[in-house]
């Protein structure tokens, strides 16, 4: 796999950090603050990894993961949902997600749970032996 990202978010404050964060790790990251310019930066550059926000001011998060994921090239690219709400596994469209990451984090444990899925994609599924997704920082 390799090591560009694609951060979807609204917030600016979280394009930027996490940006900035997966940066100094030697990732390429684009930021984009809509659905729709996330999907215009992903067709684009073609990400590995998209870090999506689930709710966005101008569509769902399932939309854009669906778009992205409807491309040829999207198919392998790992979407993780970004989400402040409870993430149970059943819940997850894992067709479109390959993870989640629930919101706040801490940066350190997302920056170690993108580099673990750059290098292990079959990671993202289920670092942990619960009904979850993976959400760094948070037990269920």
């Amino acid at each position: 796999m390799g090591n560009s990202v694609l951060v979807i978010d609204d917030d600016p404050d979280i394009c930027e950090i996490v940006s900035m964060a997966l940066s100094k790790k030697g990732f390429i990251v684009k930021a984009a603050l809509s659905g729709e310019q996330g999907i215009t930066l992903a067709h684009e550059g073609m990400p590995d990894i998209v870090l999506l926000d689930n709710t966005l001011p101008d569509m769902d998060g399932k939309d854009v993961a669906r778009r992205i994921k409807d491309t040829s090239w999207g198919k392998k690219t790992i979407i993780v949902m970004m989400t402040g709400k409870e993430a149970p596994k059943s819940e997850i469209d894992t067709s479109l997600y390959s993870g989640c990451l629930k919101k706040p984090f801490k940066l350190s444990d997302m920056v170690d749970y993108v580099e673990k899925i750059s290098k292990s994609p079959g990671l993202a599924f289920d670092m942990v032996g619960t009904d979850h997704y993976y959400c760094p920082g948070h037990s269920f």
